[in-house]
């Protein structure tokens, strides 16, 4: 799911939280009033005010409100949009031997670049023969090899 169409969702969702609570202060209020009015003008039940028992889900309704909301604003404000790897594709010379046509496959299949590492376990070439064949593709500026760390990134020209 899009982080766009999940904020929208939050947001539907803080309203209806916030409807809720509105709903549950009026309800609560008109109890409170009618209770006040049966008793005399008193608010305290057993000891305790029914103001402060019923202020604890309209406080929670509150925060869940500001939260989802906030959430949901973040989301459709700041989507982020997933980075899509540029896919690369060339069609395989004529002038080339096996080994490098197989290279080429897998730069193919992996859209257009790789970890030298990874094109060793595809192939099953020995780490030595996979230096050879992409120095010579390398040459025929077929790939560029580039430095990542302790890494080489294989990348389709």
């Amino acid at each position: 799911m899009e982080n766009k169409t999940l904020g929208i969702i939050l947001i539907v969702i803080s309203v209806l939280i916030l409807i809720t609570t509105i709903i549950y202060k009026i309800q609560v209020d008109s109890l409170v009033s009618e209770l006040m009015e049966t008793s005399g003008g008193e608010c305290v039940i057993n000891g305790d005010c029914v103001h402060q028992k019923s202020s604890l889900p309209l406080y929670l309704g509150s925060i869940l409100f500001v939260l989802s909301l906030g959430v949901g604003i973040y989301l459709l404000i700041f989507d982020k949009k997933t980075e899509k790897k540029e896919t690369k594709k060339i069609e395989i010379p004529k002038n080339i031997d096996e080994e490098e046509k197989k290279i080429i496959n897998v730069l193919n299949s992996k859209g257009g670049s790789a970890y030298q590492s990874d094109l060793i376990k595809e192939t099953e070439f020995s780490k030595v023969k996979i230096t050879r064949v992409l120095d010579k593709l390398e040459h025929r500026k077929i790939i560029e090899r580039k430095r990542r760390g302790m890494a080489n990134l294989v990348v389709l020209k």
